[in-house]
């Protein structure tokens, strides 16, 4: 795929019609359809549904699209790394985290003492349910991930593990099932989850798997923790909770944790990158920096 080809894919994508991804890229409608159809002749494939209502990806185009994606992020860090390389460190930096994993106890040491190694870097953080941030990973949205699921071995990404935090199950102070030491008898009360209540890399789903009990038939999915925490105070709901999230006293203060007598798995924090060596000298630095700070407060983990 060249170059040209790449950007006139996404912007049709992006765009919905060749006249207005023509617009985008200052080009001719008759240029850009012309790089199209060089692009699905290469492949031997239909890229786009053509109708009066606009242009639509087929499935071979929605397949493309996530390495079309990696593939522009990569040309770009290309380009920062190199110009880096003629002088200060001055690049984006993009990495994502869960919320259990920003509460580990180096992170913003971490990121601090990066920022003031590299004053000119630009660095986002992003918090995304662990899906997400793995599909951010393998289309190049984000340089690496500090996630809390379980971890899903392929070849495109890299796992490593540097630390586990134990998890409980919380209700609200007045829940009737508090005192519970039942998991089977919490589970047929209401539960609330960040993540698809059938997703089998989420600790919620395995806190039922390893304890051989059905998953609740009464689930809210809600990915705001601020929502799911006051519906927890509001409601008889029983949700999965990181014992770090418990240290906060405003936490501590509106739920209970159930003295379960069942296994409760703990969550495994990983580091996860791109197997390729993509990473450029910015996210290398600060993926190194932030590897040292945890096997120091780790050292199990080294």
């Amino acid at each position: 795929m060249k170059t040209h080809h790449l950007r006139a894919f996404l912007a049709v994508h992006e765009a919905g019609s060749l006249q207005a991804a023509a617009r985008q890229l200052h080009i001719t409608q008759p240029a850009l359809s012309k790089a199209i159809k060089e692009l699905e002749n290469q492949y031997g494939v239909s890229l786009f549904n053509r109708s009066a209502h606009g242009i639509t990806l087929t499935p071979y185009g929605q397949r493309l699209l996530g390495y079309a994606r990696l593939m522009q992020e990569t040309a770009r860090r290309a380009q920062q790394d190199l110009e880096s390389m003629q002088g200060a460190l001055n690049s984006e930096v993009t990495i994502g985290i869960t919320p259990v994993s920003s509460l580990l106890k180096p992170l913003v040491g971490s990121l601090n003492e990066f920022q003031r190694r590299h004053p000119a870097a630009k660095l986002r953080i992003l918090e995304m349910r662990p899906a997400q941030l793995l599909e951010q990973l393998r289309q190049g949205g984000i340089d690496f991930a500090i996630t809390s699921q379980v971890p899903v071995m392929e070849s495109a990404l890299e796992w490593q593990p540097i630390c586990r935090i134990p998890n409980v199950v919380v209700v609200r102070k007045d829940h009737p099932l508090r005192k519970t030491r039942s998991l089977r008898a919490l589970q047929q009360t209401g539960w609330i989850t960040l993540d698809p209540p059938q997703d089998q890399s989420t600790y919620y789903y395995q806190l039922f798997a390893v304890n051989g009990v059905p998953l609740p038939t009464s689930v809210r999915e809600c990915t705001s923790m601020t929502l799911a925490r006051m519906l927890l105070q509001s409601t008889d709901l029983a949700a999965l909770y990181s014992l770090e999230a418990l240290e906060f006293d405003h936490i501590k203060a509106e739920l209970s944790i159930v003295p379960l007598v069942e296994n409760i798995p703990d969550s495994l924090i990983s580091m996860v990158t791109p197997k390729r060596d993509i990473m450029t000298q910015a996210a290398t630095e600060l993926f190194r920096i932030l590897l040292e700070d945890m096997r120091k407060r780790y050292p199990e983990f080294s």
